[in-house]
C-alpha cells in the first residue's frame, strides 16, 4: 500500500510528510473478508466460522454453555482469533473485556457496521 503524503512548506523548502490516518481510516479494513482455511475458527459446537460476520451470526445461535467454553477460565478464543488471524487489534481489545454473549456481538456489529 503507498504511503499517503501531504506537502508542507518550511523556511522556503518544500517537504513530503506522512499524513496521519484518522481512527476511522484505521477500521475500515474488509473484516468480511473470509480468512484461509487453515485459519478458520472451529466452534465447539461444531460450525465454522470463516470471517467476523460468521462470528457475529454464531454468537446469536451458540449456547452460554459453549461461549464460556471458549471464554472461560481467562481466556477468550474469540478475541485471539480476531488478533491472530484478523489482525484488527482494537476489535479485538475490546472483545477481550466483553463478559457475555450480547456485549461481544455489539462490539463485532460496530466494527462490521463501520467498515
Amino acid at each position: 500500500m503507498p504511503m499517503v503524503t501531504k506537502s508542507i512548506k518550511k523556511q522556503g523548502k518544500k517537504t513530503s510528510v506522512p499524513k496521519r490516518r484518522s481512527r476511522k481510516a484505521s477500521l475500515s479494513r474488509p473484516l468480511e473478508r473470509d480468512v484461509p482455511s487453515d485459519k478458520f475458527f472451529w466452534v465447539c459446537n461444531g460450525a465454522t466460522l470463516k470471517n467476523l460476520r460468521d462470528l457475529y451470526h454464531e454468537l446469536d445461535s451458540m449456547s452460554d454453555a459453549e461461549f464460556e467454553y471458549h471464554t472461560g477460565k481467562g481466556r477468550n478464543d474469540f478475541s485471539q482469533w480476531i488478533l491472530d488471524v484478523i489482525g484488527n487489534h482494537e476489535c479485538a481489545r475490546r472483545t477481550q473485556r466483553a463478559r457475555t454473549k450480547d456485549g461481544t456481538r455489539r462490539i463485532i456489529k460496530a466494527y462490521l457496521t463501520s467498515s
